[in-house]
């Protein structure tokens, strides 16, 4: 059917209709299965799948050996991309800046997202958020825990916590088989320690030397 400056051609198949439209230098085809359309576009050397299903568009990109679909809904994109047994969702708010990947790997949510230059990934486990936070050479866990936030930084051997209870900061430092916590209070350190069964308190004050 020449229909305009356009070829369509319809194919009836089995009990689905084909509709092979050339436009340009492009061949786009258009299937009708059940009560949606499916829209097959070969741009180069790669397919493109355009499905609308109820209000949204859906576009399915095969590229090499991997599944890629590209959801908009609303104001955002989505891409799903499925490789090898799991699926990857990339989101892309507001600006090239801002990419978000959730990864569903056994039983956890893994979020990964790009903000500038770090990137910060959001595990879900249980009822606690798990977020591990690269910038420069250090990988920072951030875990919130009821109304609490901890922070655990891994910085050459040792690990070290930081817990924000109230308005104070409190760090916890494990190095060999000892466990010392830092508070800082008012205008001086703490470091408690607990060694066997007993903690330990020092209190860390300025000295003031004089010279006469």
């Amino acid at each position: 059917v020449y229909i305009g400056i356009h070829w369509y051609t319809l194919v009836y198949i089995g009990i689905h209709w084909y509709t092979l439209v050339y436009i340009g230098i492009h061949w786009c085809t258009l299937v009708y299965i059940g009560v949606h359309w499916y829209t097959l576009v070969y741009i180069g050397i790669h397919w493109y799948t355009l499905v609308y299903i109820g209000i949204h568009w859906y576009t399915l990109v095969y590229i090499g050996i991997h599944w890629y679909t590209l959801v908009y809904i609303g104001i955002h994109w989505y891409t799903l991309v499925y490789i090898g047994i799991h699926w990857y969702t990339l989101i892309y708010i507001d600006s090239p800046l801002h990419w978000y990947t959730l990864v569903y790997i056994g039983i956890h949510w893994y979020t990964l997202v790009y903000i500038g230059i770090h990137w910060y990934t959001l595990v879900y486990i249980g009822i606690h958020w798990c977020t591990l936070v690269y910038i420069g050479v250090h990988w920072y866990t951030l875990v919130y825990i009821g109304i609490h936030w901890y922070t655990l930084v891994y910085i050459g051997i040792h690990w070290y916590t930081l817990v924000y209870i109230g308005i104070h900061w409190y760090t916890l430092v494990y190095i060999g088989i000892h466990w010392y916590t830092l508070v800082y209070i008012g205008i001086h350190w703490y470091t408690l320690i607990y060694i066997g069964i007993h903690w330990y308190t020092l209190a860390i004050v300025l000295p003031l030397w004089r010279y006469s």
